[in-house]
């Protein structure tokens, strides 16, 4: 479960990175 959720985590900070770069 504790993996899942890190996972879950990283997933949601490549989507704010990936959208910082697009408004960029």
């Amino acid at each position: 479960a504790s993996v899942r959720k890190t996972l879950d985590m990283l997933d949601d900070i490549d989507e704010r990175q990936g959208r910082l770069d697009d408004e960029q």
